[in-house]
């Protein structure tokens, strides 16, 4: 409704009423055509961000086979290969192993799709580089540091002294663990969508 209509006949309403002073009427009508503009304004702001939001679910969809998990596209591959072949069939589909930014919803994606206790995602360790409480500092492949809060108590623990990778292990909770990078798992890749 276009309130610029409705400021002529307030106008009047107000104007045929005695008890109305004028220093009132013209407060009540600069009122009004401050109330409108920012209206006006808010509508535009609206529009923008419905605009933008109508873009960015545009821009959030997932290429097949991935699967959008919240703001994230996930595949779960079935076969078992060691940590860099799995890197390696992530990137032939354009994707990489997966580096969450909710590990818990890559963790339920994994359960729903019946996968096993263990798979590989995208984060490991160096080999000899020590961090100030005696383990190797473990890093997603996008550079990010694991969140020592996504370990698994007494994790990592280099157990077998080969430990350089990091898999979900579904069933612990935080989930992640540090495992030998020549294991044999399944994985789960990511699909980044371009910048």
């Amino acid at each position: 409704m276009n309130f610029l209509l409705l400021l002529p006949l307030l106008c009047v309403v107000a104007a045929d009423d005695n008890s109305v002073s004028t220093a009132k009427q013209e407060e009540l009508l600069s009122t009004m055509i401050v109330n409108q503009l920012l209206l006006s304004q808010q509508t535009e702001v609206l529009k923008e961000l419905l605009k933008a939001s109508t873009q960015q679910t545009q821009c959030l969809t997932c290429p097949q086979p991935y699967t959008k998990i919240l703001d994230e596209c996930f595949f779960l591959s079935h076969h078992k290969l060691t940590w860099a072949k799995a890197r390696q069939h992530c990137q032939g589909m354009s994707g990489d192993l997966a580096t969450p930014k909710h590990i818990l919803a890559l963790k339920s994606f994994v359960q729903e799709k019946k996968g096993n206790d263990y798979v590989f995602v995208g984060a490991g360790g160096s080999v000899g580089s020590k961090n100030g409480q005696g383990s190797r500092p473990f890093k997603w492949i996008d550079g990010r540091l694991v969140a020592s809060s996504d370990w698994y108590p007494g994790e990592p623990n280099n157990l077998t002294h080969d430990e350089f990778c990091v898999s979900l292990r579904i069933t612990y909770h935080p989930v992640l663990i540090d495992i030998s990078c020549s294991e044999e798992l399944q994985f789960a890749c990511q699909y980044y969508h371009p910048q």
